[in-house]
């Protein structure tokens, strides 16, 4: 028995030690998300491989991992055979509501989905993740966002909504004043301003770029340059083919084999041309493609070489057809126009939502408000009511105690204060009921009345006739606190015409009233 206790206590120990010396997965990843910022993705990439899949113990760590993986073998240009790990952070950040985390993993599931050609699906991922950075500070990820979506219209011949994207990219690289940002977002209002045929402004921004072109990665300036070399063919051919073969030095790319073909055919070196074109065809760029042979067409007919002409125009056609099939199938800009207008209707219904909610709950605040208030105005009346009924309690006793005579002043004195400690409690509406009753006695209107003087002279006239007083609520259903009074006044034996004057009313008000007070008498007795 102690055996197997030791062995037991052994194999716990030895468990401890490993556990307590395991990596740390949730420091390991925030270390990953620190290299990630500071651009050294390298490093970020070799720290991600120390991380197991055995040490990802919780969902929140396999949440980051995945997202944090994702994306290192996205920007390191790596093979992402599915979306299957990035689908996981998702679920994992829309459940949790974490909207940075969920904003970057839709633009990543995004840009994944476009590099395997589902622009379709692509563009609702980054839509996504449009939408959900509207609600962040974060730039980083709205420029990378608005960046990729200037790309992603740009490919698609969408040239003003890609104008549109590279402004708001503009804008937010002047808030942060990255130079690198700034050249690249000069660079891509130039290729839009290009595709909308408006030189005048491309070559404006061009220039912007040029000045900012230290900035930029040596193997990033090639898109630049080209755009430059592009723009200075018209002008000044030579410094555009210097220009031009730098960018291939550099990296060989389609569309600066294509302008070169374009000076060399200027310059009458057809071979030249045919040789730039060559390689240009080896892009994977359709569009580029077809640019080059429109340029090889328009020559090979000038030169009257119409065998190769035609075979050329077979290519362009099918590979034309190719292009606008591929974009029908994959609309961007209906994808987009599709997506915005559903979140307009979200929005909107949102909005209404909203709106019936609080207009509901005001609604609701207003009624406990008011009953609340009716509460409490029942609840003085009552109390008021009970008061009057034990004033008049007293003022009988008092008139009994002082019609039997002697040796009663102890008793008639200490009803006496009870009275007056029960009139003081609503001294406020008595004195006013009884300032008031004065003062129709004495001849005064009510014409300037409102309802809170009628009712302060009828709870003071409750203390001179309570029986009448009470007959009234018996015998009348809900009447007025007008009503009330007029009947007070016939019952203080006041005629039709005393009544007009001493309430304002007209001869046909008089009979207006008489009925109206007979009808809720009706209703009471039925």
């Amino acid at each position: 028995m102690k055996k197997l206790f030791f062995i037991c206590l052994l194999l716990a120990t030895v468990f401890y030690g490993c556990k307590r010396h395991s990596p740390n997965t949730n420091i390991l990843l925030e270390n990953v998300d620190s290299l990630v910022r500071h651009n050294q993705l390298d490093s970020a990439s070799t720290l991600l491989e120390k991380i197991g899949m055995d040490d990802l113990t919780n969902a929140s760590d396999s949440a980051h991992f995945f997202l944090r993986k994702t994306q290192i073998l996205y920007i390191l240009y790596k093979p992402i055979p599915s979306t299957e790990m990035i689908d996981y952070s998702i679920r994992y950040y829309e459940q949790r509501g974490q909207a940075e985390k969920l904003t970057d993993a839709y633009f990543y599931k995004g840009v994944v989905l476009y590099e395997q050609g589902q622009t379709k699906e692509a563009i609702v991922c980054i839509k996504k993740a449009e939408y959900l950075a509207e609600e962040l500070d974060s730039i980083g990820i709205k420029h990378k966002i608005y960046e990729n979506l200037f790309v992603m219209n740009e490919e698609a011949g969408e040239a003003t909504l890609a104008l549109d994207y590279a402004k708001k990219v503009l804008a937010l690289s002047y808030a942060t004043g990255n130079k690198i940002w700034l050249a690249r977002a000069f660079n891509n209002i130039a290729v839009s301003y290009n595709k909308l045929n408006a030189p005048d402004s491309a070559n404006v921004y061009v220039r912007k770029s040029m000045e900012m072109l230290q900035y930029i990665p040596v193997k990033e300036r090639i898109y630049i340059l080209n755009n430059l070399g592009a723009q200075l063919i018209p002008t000044n051919p030579q410094l555009a083919k210097a220009t031009l073969l730098k960018v291939i030095q550099i990296a060989p790319m389609g569309a600066a084999y294509e302008n070169l073909a374009t000076i060399y055919i200027a310059e009458g070196d057809t071979g030249k041309a045919n040789e730039m074109w060559n390689k240009a065809l080896q892009t994977d760029n359709r569009q580029v493609k077809a640019d080059v042979m429109r340029s090889k067409f328009i020559h090979q007919c000038s030169t009257k070489n119409y065998k190769d002409a035609t075979a050329t125009a077979r290519q362009l056609m099918a590979l034309k057809d190719s292009l606008y099939k591929s974009r029908m199938d994959n609309n961007v800009k209906s994808s987009q126009i599709a997506f915005d207008n559903m979140k307009s209707r979200q929005i909107y219904e949102r909005n209404i939502e909203i709106s019936i909610l609080v207009i509901l709950l005001l609604t609701f605040s207003f009624a406990i408000v008011f009953l609340f208030f009716r509460y409490r105005a029942y609840k003085v009346k009552g109390a008021l009511a009970m008061d009057q009924l034990r004033i008049k309690n007293f003022e009988n006793r008092i008139a009994e105690l002082e019609r039997l005579g002697q040796h009663k002043e102890k008793e008639i004195d200490d009803l006496n204060r009870k009275k007056e400690k029960l009139l003081d409690k609503h001294r406020g509406i008595l004195y006013d009921g009884h300032k008031l009753y004065t003062g129709i006695m004495e001849g005064q209107t009510t014409v300037l009345w409102k309802k809170k003087e009628f009712e302060n002279f009828l709870e003071y006239y409750r203390l001179v006739d309570m029986e009448f007083m009470d007959t009234l609520e018996l015998e009348y259903e809900e009447l007025s606190s007008k009503y009330k009074f007029f009947m007070v006044m016939e019952h203080l034996g006041n005629s039709d015409k005393d009544i007009m004057h001493i309430m304002g009313l007209a001869e046909s008000s008089i009979r207006s009233a008489k009925s109206r007070i007979n009808k809720r008498r009706l209703s009471a007795q039925a």
